[in-house]
């Protein structure tokens, strides 16, 4: 009863979200991308990113306001992604749920994490269940275990109301030795089982399946091919395991079963015979029949350490894959990537984005994604800034709210690019604006600042139709021009500056 209820809880959670995407289709969804410091403008990264009602809930990890250790904090924005609140829990020790959306979502509308208490030196580490209200403040806090070596990656609400967690147990003190494991505990914090693989390092994540079961997926291992997949029965015991991904250099982040039982993996794949380099590798998405065979392999993007890292459903029916890879000799070294797929998993568009640029510069807000009510997609991560930036290798949390077609400015899927210069987005200037005649087009660029070809500036309607073309002139510190709306109708518009490989930087445009 309690999987039928879980089913019944999705099915309904996804009609709602078709639903409300219909109504959503033909008017502008909110949208933007934010970068949030620690407060002593020290490390930080978003977890894990959920929808409430008038805003969004983000999980991450951070140093404390006192500096002393890492503390997991629970942080509000608005709609419009505006900063409401911030929460912090903080212990003695450093504290860590996890790296991959690693925060359970439970049915009352609270949230769960296995937490991972620890610090250098021969101290234990330790494991407690923290709950959280959508308050951000701690409504239970449990101890589970002390270990020698012990450290949690995912937490998952299991239907019948327990928690699974994923990580590494200690199988030997003396010499210490950890390895793969997984542990079932009730809500209370009982431990009801565990399992361990020897053989394995860690086990990343868990997807509940279908015939009660559980499907792991693995970070790493003691043999060539990096990565596993393992099916276990409803108490941990493993029915098959599949090593895949030849020598690619990554492990598996995200599980998704499809309708009729099969699995989609995202991962990576490189060929043991390459001539290329060792870290040379495709994204890729594996498909696995319940039964553990293989049915294909999509090799989607090569590049270094090219990695696809979650997937999902999305809303008419197909799915959203995301990654990226590290761009050899291209700014910045990390951007994420975002694939759309159709029904039978074949890629329809893909989307680039980075906020920081420089050499240096990594921007990954693929550790934690979720589906919005209008259709759209939020997602976080780490966003870090490049060696010249104003602090210089900062790690802080992004996120990044989409609409239905992967777009952070309205209309940007007739725009032709796929790329995205986001830290150039603040400096773009219209004015005047509302305008009954001339809107005027200023964009600085930084010193060196590489433009390919022309850039058009291209003016989209509501419905996403172009309206308006023109080139801005380049002169040499910056773009500059201006655009005649004096014969568009009153109403809201949209621009679009790109040149001829990326988006550079856009707005909206009222017409008076």
């Amino acid at each position: 009863m309690a999987l039928e209820t879980e089913t019944q809880f999705r099915s309904m959670r996804i009609f709602s979200l078709l639903v409300l995407c219909y109504f959503t289709q033909l008017q502008a969804q909110n949208t933007f991308s934010v970068v949030h410091h620690n407060l002593n403008m020290l490390a930080g990264s978003g977890r894990s990113i959920f929808e409430v009602d008038d805003g969004y809930l983000l999980f991450s990890v951070q140093w404390a306001w006192d500096s002393t250790t890492g503390a997991v904090f629970v942080t509000k924005f608005d709609l419009d992604g505006n900063y409401v609140f911030e929460k912090q829990h903080k212990r003695t020790r450093n504290l860590d749920p996890g790296l991959i959306d690693p925060i359970a979502l439970n049915m009352d509308g609270s949230y769960t994490a296995a937490i991972t208490c620890f610090e250098g030196g021969e101290a234990p580490d330790s494991i407690f269940l923290y709950t959280f209200d959508q308050d951000g403040d701690t409504t239970r806090s449990v101890f589970l275990d002390a270990a020698p070596s012990q450290g949690m990656r995912d937490c998952l609400l299991t239907p019948d109301g327990s928690f699974l967690i994923s990580g590494i147990c200690t199988i030997a003190v003396d010499p210490l030795a950890d390895c793969a494991c997984i542990r079932k505990v009730s809500a209370s914090g009982e431990e009801l089982w565990r399992k361990t693989w020897p053989a394995l390092r860690s086990i990343s994540n868990a997807l509940p399946t279908s015939d009660g079961g559980y499907l792991l997926g693995t970070t790493d291992s003691f043999y060539p091919d990096l990565a596993s997949i393992l099916k276990v029965d409803s108490l941990g015991n493993q029915q098959w395991i599949r090593n895949f991904g030849g020598n690619a250099l990554n492990g598996v982040s995200s599980l998704l079963e499809m309708e009729d039982g099969s699995f989609l993996v995202p991962s990576a794949f490189a060929s043991l015979d390459s001539s290329q380099n060792a870290e040379d590798q495709y994204s890729s998405l594996y498909h696995y029949s319940s039964s553990g065979s293989l049915l294909w392999r999509h090799d989607i993007q090569y590049g270094r350490l090219s990695t696809a890292a979650q997937i999902m459903h999305s809303a008419d029916g197909g799915y959203w894959l995301t990654g990226g890879y590290y761009q050899i000799p291209r700014d910045p070294d990390l951007a994420t990537t975002i694939w759309k797929l159709d029904a039978a998993a074949d890629t329809l568009f893909s989307r680039k984005y980075w906020y920081y640029g420089g050499y240096g510069a990594v921007n990954a807000a693929t550790y934690g994604i979720n589906t919005t009510s209008d259709g759209g997609l939020i997602m976080t991560g780490l966003a870090k800034q490049g060696i010249n930036g104003e602090q210089p290798l900062l790690g802080s949390c992004w996120i990044l709210k989409l609409d239905q077609f992967g777009c952070l400015t309205p209309g940007c899927q007739s725009v032709g690019v796929q790329e995205y210069e986001m830290a150039l987005q603040n400096a773009l200037q219209l004015s005047p604006n509302p305008s009954s005649t001339l809107v005027h087009v200023e964009l600085p660029l930084p010193e060196g600042y590489r433009l390919a070809g022309d850039v058009q500036a291209l003016v989209l309607d509501a419905q996403g139709k172009e309206v308006l073309r023109n080139t801005i002139g380049n002169t040499g510190l910056g773009l500059n021009g201006s655009l005649d709306v004096s014969g568009l109708p009153s109403g809201m518009y949209f621009l679009h500056l790109r040149d001829a490989e990326k988006w550079l930087a856009g707005g909206k445009v009222i017409v008076e």
